[in-house]
């Protein structure tokens, strides 16, 4: 049994039912949720594996894409450029991996066939590295085709019993492990809504959370968008009455982005974007970059210098509102960033035992290249995901049979005058008591307790409810 406690008055749920008490309710990111759950079983024997798309684009210039998630997230979406990947073998974009993900860039065509990671040939046991899927691109430029690459793996996990649970990720360079089978609804980008402008365009946040220096985007910000005056925005701008509550756009030059972003703060922006100043043949090439400088007060992010023209000129003829996105669904782990070959190590809890969704997305910038998706044993054996040779590993399918049962939920919010409302999603009465008890506890009625929502007057120094499904 499971107690949540409110002020006094608490709410309990038995077997599997789930209770959430208004906002009071904290959710641990590493638990997975039973309701995503389907039966032992479910998983369909027909389909092993995994089911991923990948991405690679031929980046031109010193300066590639960044190393960061909401790029790989925009990349998959099919926002930033054309993907360049060999799509043979394919079934409308979509490769089809039965076995384990034990990829290496370097056993690929034309890589050096140099192994890494924790599963190699010679590994015990022996466990030989496989190519990424769809790589070396075939894009035009063949010095790049095995870089900037991201790739989505959607599958589904078989846990026998419920418990705790150690997953692991090997990567050059990050990835990002979501509890679902869906992309998100926000990737990042900078959203155009509506006109000549209309559209989806490639948006490298400047927040703190990814290493920059303004404020995080942790939802939409949406608003009318402006063209600083002067257009560098390296003083008080002398349109601020036009900018105060609306995103500023500026261009990238001759002053810090921290004086950009701190003279649209100023002027009452509620966001800036900057428009990057390196053309598209330039020897950096065109694409937006990580901005750092000293913390300023105001979420920002770069767009290319062609992306920000196509706004400049639908500015001048019309009205422009923008929305920026954010890329921050709940995570079970994730390493935002470039690294190498390296392990990340997430503890799961499995609250039932059954067959839970799983999407991993991971990408790469330059150079190296690798992905391992394993589990750890308690003596710290690892063995790869949906390694059919070894009965110890959890078995991974690329779809599931049935629904996921969506347990009944109770809610209890305590009103103004002191009332509480009781409300549920599901078929049954709601009990009360004083006093909970080992065994034996005495359960009470509530009248009209089988129509959600009541209203209850709180009385006595605490009391229990509880919803009996019927």
């Amino acid at each position: 049994m499971i107690l949540t406690t409110l002020n006094k008055y608490f709410a309990v749920f038995v077997g599997l039912w789930i209770v959430t008490l208004g906002s009071a309710l904290q959710v641990d990111a590493v638990t997975l949720s039973a309701d995503q759950a389907t039966p032992i079983g479910s998983g369909d024997t027909n389909k092993p594996g995994f089911s991923v798309r990948v991405s690679q684009i031929d980046v031109p210039g010193a300066k590639g894409l960044v190393g960061l998630i909401d790029r790989a997230e925009q990349q998959l979406a099919g926002i930033i450029a054309t993907n360049s990947v060999d799509f043979s073998g394919t079934t409308n974009g979509v490769f089809i991996s039965s076995g384990t993900i034990n990829w290496n860039q370097e056993v690929g065509p034309g890589g050096s066939g140099l192994e890494i990671g924790n599963f190699t040939t010679v590994s015990d046991p022996s466990r030989p590295d496989q190519p990424i899927p769809g790589i070396p691109g075939i894009g035009p430029d063949t010095f790049a085709n095995t870089d900037n690459i991201a790739a989505e793996l959607i599958t589904y996990v078989e846990f026998k019993t419920a418990g705790t649970y150690s997953m692991g990720i090997n990567s050059d360079e990050g990835f990002k492990l979501t509890a679902t089978d869906q992309p998100p609804t926000q990737t990042g980008a900078l959203i155009v809504n509506g006109g000549s402008a209309a559209g989806s365009y490639y948006a490298v946040s400047g927040g703190s959370d990814t290493g920059g220096f303004s404020t995080p985007i942790n939802g939409p910000i949406a608003g009318k968008l402006v063209y600083a005056q002067a257009a560098e925005g390296c003083a008080p701008f002398s349109n601020a009455a036009q900018i105060a509550g609306n995103v500023a756009l500026i261009d990238r030059g001759t002053c810090t982005y921290t004086e950009k972003v701190q003279n649209a703060l100023n002027a009452g922006a509620i966001a800036a974007i900057i428009v990057n100043n390196a053309d598209p043949d330039s020897a950096d090439g065109k694409y937006p970059i990580q901005m750092v400088g000293t913390p300023a007060n105001l979420p920002a992010i770069m767009i290319s210098k062609p992306d920000g023209a196509k706004l400049k000129t639908a500015l001048a003829t019309e009205t422009v509102n923008v929305t920026l996105t954010a890329e921050n669904e709940a995570r079970l782990g994730d390493f935002n960033g470039e690294r190498t070959s390296s392990d990340t190590i997430i503890t799961l809890d499995v609250p039932q035992a059954g067959v839970y969704p799983f999407r991993l997305v991971w990408f790469e910038d330059t150079g190296a290249a690798n992905l391992e998706w394993f589990t750890v044993q308690e003596d710290g054996t690892k063995i790869l995901l949906n390694d059919r040779d070894n009965p110890a590993a959890l078995k991974a399918f690329r779809a599931r049979n049935g629904s996921p049962i969506q347990r009944p939920r109770l809610s209890i919010l305590r009103n103004v005058n002191g009332s509480l409302t009781i409300s549920w999603d599901h078929t049954g009465k709601v009990q009360s008591t004083a006093q909970l008890k080992i065994s034996g506890t005495a359960w009470t009625d509530l009248p009209n307790g089988g129509t959600s929502p009541i209203t209850v007057t709180a009385t006595g120094s605490a009391q229990f409810y509880r919803l009996l499904s019927q």
